[in-house]
């Protein structure tokens, strides 16, 4: 492996160690207790390429339906019975969990030697980006007045997502 292609390699590592840890902790500061509402997924820092892989079907069977085509009943669930989160913010929570799927779908992308070696870079800066902001719009808000609701559904490096405010 080439220097530049190491320095990539470790920068993504990097970006994928920070992404798992802060998942967890803006659900956790949005709500307290969201095991007890949300259908939340079981993600880690991936330990192999197995691993990765391991994730990646865990995700798609929480996230999506039998098809994979539509949402997870039970995130709609969520959206309709959670008593503390909004369904905007309930569909926020499910989309950073989303985006932790794509990151880790580019990873295993280039595990198996696919085009697209920026792809995971890309995902990993989108993903970062977009967790440092949602902590920094709302560090302290009480979860009541959160609205995480992306408005769009991309985002790019250094772009300022467009997060619903409260009115």
């Amino acid at each position: 492996m080439t220097p530049p292609a190491r320095h990539h390699l470790a920068d993504a590592y990097r970006e994928l160690v920070r992404g798992c840890a802060t998942i967890t902790q803006v659900v956790h500061a949005a709500h307290p207790q969201s095991g007890a509402c949300l259908p939340l997924p079981a993600i880690s820092l991936p330990q192999d390429a197995d691993d990765v892989r391991r994730q990646l079907d865990m995700l798609i069977g929480n996230l999506f339906d039998e098809h994979a085509q539509a949402v997870n009943q039970q995130w709609l669930t969520a959206t309709r019975t959670c008593t503390h989160l909004t369904a905007d913010n309930v569909i926020a929570v499910k989309e950073l969990y989303y985006g932790w799927y794509q990151l880790l779908g580019a990873l295993n992308a280039r595990m198996q030697g696919q085009p697209g070696l920026d792809d995971v870079e890309k995902r990993a800066a989108n993903l970062a980006y977009t967790l440092v902001t949602y902590l920094r719009a709302y560090p302290t808000s009480p979860v009541r007045h959160l609205r995480l609701r992306l408005i769009g559904q991309r985002v790019r490096p250094y772009e300022t997502p467009r997060i619903a405010t409260p009115p």
